[in-house]
């Protein structure tokens, strides 16, 4: 089994998430999604984030359609900064607690380039990038060509493509092609304080929450 993990604040989650998500899961032949919502990120500011039940309700309106599509709450449950390398750790932990003798599945992070190229700021960077697969989606502003720039021990592990991407093999980061939404979650923030339309941009029934409880105002 293949899993798929795209972890973020949500704070909306927008078009963009949802389109790389479909995008990731296609290309890479992944059988699930687990979105992954943090209660607070490392790396943002804690005053920008509304309440973790409003940010998990949203993700749960966007993804319900999509039986692939499945929420991981760890993080939200612990009311806390989390740290990936942690979740990441416990996530196969119970995987290898529940499966038996089954072979517990294949794990693929899926980020953009732009939040990969600040890894060797995240936890244990070196031993993370050793524990599973990552898929690298290019964003605006930051080409693969500039991931290059990462030291060896990163670089080293560029694998071609999906099918010959092999942990073992210390080739287990994808750097996977495709057009990606240029959306972010602040800049939907900012267009609505602003009292301009986000409705291309969000799900129609997460704009709908957003209205009814009154976020972002």
């Amino acid at each position: 089994m293949r899993i798929g993990i795209i972890g973020g604040s949500f704070n909306p989650v927008h078009s963009g998430h949802l389109h790389a998500a479909k995008f990731t899961m296609e290309q890479a032949e992944l059988d699930e999604i687990l979105f992954l919502p943090a209660f607070l990120p490392p790396h943002k500011p804690e005053s920008v984030f509304i309440s973790p039940y409003h940010r998990y309700a949203m993700l749960s309106i966007a993804t319900q359609s999509q039986d692939h599509f499945k929420i991981l709450t760890s993080e939200l449950e612990t009311s806390r900064i989390c740290y990936t390398i942690d979740t990441i750790k416990t996530l196969q932990a119970h995987f290898k607690r529940h499966k038996g003798k089954l072979e517990s599945p294949d794990l693929f992070f899926i980020m953009g380039s732009d939040a990969f190229l600040e890894i060797q700021t995240w936890k244990n960077y070196k031993e993370l990038i050793t524990l599973l697969y990552f898929i690298i989606l290019e964003r605006k502003g930051v080409s693969f060509s500039v991931l290059y720039n990462l030291p060896p021990l990163i670089t080293k592990r560029y694998a071609d493509n999906c099918a010959t991407a092999s942990i073992k093999s210390q080739k287990n980061i994808i750097l996977l092609k495709g057009k990606m939404l240029t959306i972010s979650s602040s800049h939907i923030r900012t267009r609505y304080k602003q009292g301009n339309d986000i409705t291309r941009y969000i799900p129609k029934s997460v704009y709908n929450y957003i209205k009814k409880y009154h976020l972002y105002e």
